[in-house]
């Protein structure tokens, strides 16, 4: 395989993690407010006395790619309920599984008390658990025996969002009714809304057979979600994001005709094609694109940066000059401004703090005081020691260093936390790069250097990043997967470049 067709491939694998975002969400449902799931009670216990269960079969437009498994469980206050979701993919050329697990035990309105998720896909895996405590949650890593735990502070009580079929069998929805919902998203450990409206009565067909059901639906980070649920409140059918649907199934039925090579390419799907190429991307300088499809306020944009401006529908990108050495900005950029301090500090899947982390990054750069320095060896180690492969998961700096091997995700987590083990402020950028005649979307990392934030692709070994680098978001997991109200809604056309 060529350098070339590696790139490309490490590039694409980053659409795997906003769609398992969005199958979370799918499969789970959505679930209702604290308000609304008290008055459905009205301070009894939901008549759910025995162990059910529910499948659902995943495809990719016409063809299976996965299943899904949601169970609850009663307990003597509350529930267990578990959900498994399994995925055959194909990005860009490149076949892969990724499996993820999550078990919550909930209070008899559903609220979570703790919870674990995992996500396996290969070589690695993503283990995370949680408990929920006077309004905080406290989430807890096990890497290497070491236990690692950080706090979240709740926007309100999480409700299990898998609970919702359940819920949804005791009551009778009516047309015209609107829920307001919050989610609590376990993949980037966030608390998300929407509003769900029951839109219609009608019949689906659902394996030959023929149910009354009602329609519900919500337009959630730019996309609308649809699902059909029964008179009986079962899950019949999901629609959502990239052409994906979920259709309700039994065990065995479920878990048959998985992945059969013939698949549509993920990542093709929300690829942006614009009708002007771009002839040396990785040479671009400064580029002009006109914004297509979303409100131009959509688009990132900072008064403060210097490299990406909007003006109404045009977005000009400048790739900036790397910045001379000064301690007086050395200094500015440690103690003098709080919000940098952030891009300090570590995350659940950026562990800057941890030993590994801190004595690689003491070795990289051992010599030299001279931040640009420091940051271009960075840069040149995570691209010469990262085996460049798909990594279908959730991205682990620290996991990416023990095991040598990761995708764009990997790549930026990895350098983030080398950067701020060495005290420079550091954050993950997720947007679009341009390369063999399309916009894919990618991740890569920006440094603060001596008075700026400097863009670094690990992936490409590029310091700065050339101007076909679109940034879309930045910041934390719950921040990136923002991105996705964009997808297929976003084109771009080109108008110049340099």
């Amino acid at each position: 395989m060529t350098g070339k067709r590696t790139i490309f491939h490490i590039i694409g694998a980053i659409i795997v993690l906003f769609w398992l975002v969005m199958m979370s969400l799918l499969v789970s449902g959505h679930g209702l407010s604290r308000n609304q799931v008290t008055s459905i009670q009205k301070g009894n216990k939901l008549p759910i006395q025995r162990p059910e269960q529910e499948w659902m079969e995943i495809f990719l437009n016409t063809h299976k790619v996965g299943y899904s498994f949601t169970s609850i469980r009663p307990l003597d206050q509350g529930y267990m309920i578990r959900e498994e979701i399994f995925m055959q993919l194909q990005v860009m050329g490149v076949p892969g599984s990724v499996r993820t697990v999550s078990n919550s035990v909930v209070d008899e309105k559903f609220i979570v008390k703790q919870f674990r998720f995992q996500v396996t896909s290969g070589v690695v895996c993503f283990d995370v658990s949680g408990k929920v405590r006077d309004g905080w949650l406290f989430i807890e890593r096990k890497i290497k025996g070491k236990k690692r735990v950080q706090k979240l502070k709740l926007q309100s009580p999480p409700i299990s969002s898998a609970a919702i079929p359940f819920i949804l069998s005791t009551r009778k929805l009516k047309v015209g009714e609107t829920m307001e919902v919050p989610i609590f998203d376990p993949s980037t450990m966030t608390q998300l809304h929407a509003v769900i409206r029951v839109v219609a009565r009608e019949s689906i067909t659902i394996h030959a057979t023929q149910y009354q059901a009602v329609r519900l639906e919500t337009d959630f980070m730019g996309q609308q979600l649809t699902f059909w649920v029964s008179d009986e409140g079962e899950l019949l059918k999901q629609t959502g994001l990239m052409g994906l649907t979920l259709i309700r199934s039994s065990p065995s039925r479920a878990m048959k005709g998985i992945g059969n090579g013939k698949e549509e390419e993920l990542y093709d799907m929300v690829a942006i094609t614009p009708r002007k190429k771009i002839r040396r991307p990785r040479k671009v300088s400064w580029l002009r694109v006109r914004i297509v499809g979303v409100d131009p306020k959509e688009i990132y944009t900072d008064q403060g940066d210097l490299r990406q401006s909007i003006n109404k529908d045009v977005l000009t990108i400048k790739m900036e000059n790397l910045p001379n050495p000064s301690t007086q900005w050395e200094d500015l950029s440690n103690k003098g401004k709080s919000d940098l301090n952030t891009f300090l500090k570590p995350e659940i899947n950026i562990e800057s703090d941890a030993a590994q982390i801190k004595a690689k990054a003491a070795k990289i750069t051992a010599g030299t005081v001279n931040r640009v320095e420091m940051a271009r060896r960075l840069l040149q180690w995570v691209y010469q020691n990262l085996e460049k492969r798909p990594v279908f998961g959730i991205p682990s700096a620290l996991e990416t260093l023990e095991k040598g091997v990761g995708d764009c995700n990997e790549h930026a987590a990895l350098l983030t936390a080398l950067l701020r083990a060495s005290g420079i402020p550091a954050r993950v950028c997720i947007g679009l790069v341009y390369t063999r005649g399309r916009f894919f979307y990618h991740a890569w990392t920006e440094a603060f250097l001596y008075g700026q934030w400097v863009t670094m692709d690990p992936t490409l070994n590029q310091m700065p990043a050339d101007a076909t680098h679109i940034k879309l978001a930045q910041g934390r997991l719950g921040k990136q997967v923002q991105i996705i109200r964009l997808m297929g809604r976003l084109g771009l056309e080109v108008i110049g470049e340099k």
